[in-house]
C-alpha cells in the first residue's frame, strides 16, 4: 500500500530547501562535546551559513512534526510498531527512573523563581551560538523574547551572563537626618513618630511612619506607650476618708 504526505508541499518560494529546528541540537550539561559525533552539528552548520550570509531566518523552512501517515512513506508499519513498543517499555520499565531524573534536572535548569538561572542563561547563549534565532530560543526554552535578547546582548558586550549587581533603592533619609531623629528623641523621649514625620516634611523630606520607626529601632530606640493612671473620682475619695 502506497502512502502519501502533505508535510512540506506548502513551502514559500522564497525559502531554500533547508529544514531546520533548534530541537535538532541535543545537548545535556556539555556531555555532547565528548561524543565523537557532535549532536549539535546541525546548529553549527546553520550558524556558519548565516555568518557567511548565505542564508537567513526567512529562507529556512521551519521543521514540522510528522504524522504517522508521513512516517509510513519512508518506514514500514512493523518498524513503527516496534518503536511504539519500545517507548511503552521505557515508560514502565527500568528506563523510567533515568527519564524522571532527566526531567527533574530540566526543571532545575528552568528555575522556579522569576530570576533566570545561570544554567538557563548558558543554554540561551549556546543556542544563539548554534545559529538559533531569538524567537526560536524563546519558544524552545519558554523564556520571554525580551529576556533572551537582553542575555544575548549582555554576552556580546561583556562576555558574561552573570546578572548585574543590584544596589537596591536609595535611602530616603541621609545619615544627617537619622542623627537628627535620634537627637530629638533623646532630648524628648515623649516625641512620637508622627511628630518626627511632620518635622521632616517641613524640611522637604517625605517619609512614612514605618521608616522613622525602623531608623529609631536601628539605633536601639524602641517605642513605648505610657500606662494610663485613672483619676480619682468622688466615690474613691469618700472611700479613702472612710478607710482612714
Amino acid at each position: 500500500m502506497l502512502h502519501g504526505t502533505q508535510l512540506y508541499l506548502e513551502v514559500p518560494s522564497s525559502c531554500l530547501p533547508i529544514v531546520y529546528s533548534p530541537v535538532y541540537n541535543i545537548t545535556f550539561m556539555g556531555l555532547e562535546k565528548l561524543h565523537p559525533f557532535d549532536s549539535g552539528k546541525w546548529g553549527k552548520v546553520i550558524h556558519f551559513l548565516k555568518e557567511e550570509k548565505l542564508i537567513s531566518d526567512r529562507s529556512i523552512v521551519e521543521a514540522r512534526e510528522a504524522t504517522e501517515e508521513d512516517l509510513l512513506v519512508v518506514h514500514t508499519k512493523r518498524y513503527l510498531n516496534r518503536l511504539k513498543k519500545m517507548m511503552s517499555w521505557c515508560t514502565c520499565g527500568c528506563i523510567s527512573r533515568p527519564t524522571f531524573k532527566l526531567s527533574a534536572s530540566l526543571l532545575d535548569i528552568m528555575g522556579k523563581s522569576k530570576d533566570i538561572s545561570q544554567d538557563l542563561r548558558k543554554k540561551i547563549v549556546d543556542l544563539h551560538k548554534s545559529g538559533s534565532s531569538l524567537g526560536a530560543i524563546s519558544k524552545c526554552l519558554k523564556v520571554p523574547r525580551s529576556s533572551v535578547q537582553t542575555i544575548v546582548r549582555k554576552y556580546k558586550h561583556h562576555g558574561t551572563t552573570q546578572p548585574s549587581y543590584r544596589s537596591g533603592r536609595r535611602c530616603v533619609l541621609s545619615p544627617r537626618d537619622e542623627r537628627t531623629l535620634v537627637r530629638k528623641v533623646q532630648i524628648n523621649p515623649r516625641t512620637t513618630a508622627k511628630d518626627l514625620v511632620k518635622m521632616l516634611e517641613e524640611t522637604g523630606t517625605k517619609v512614612t511612619i514605618s521608616t522613622v520607626k525602623r531608623v529609631l529601632y536601628q539605633h536601639n530606640l524602641k517605642g513605648r506607650s505610657a500606662r494610663k493612671k485613672p483619676l480619682l473620682q468622688n466615690r474613691h475619695k469618700k472611700a479613702r476618708l472612710w478607710y482612714n
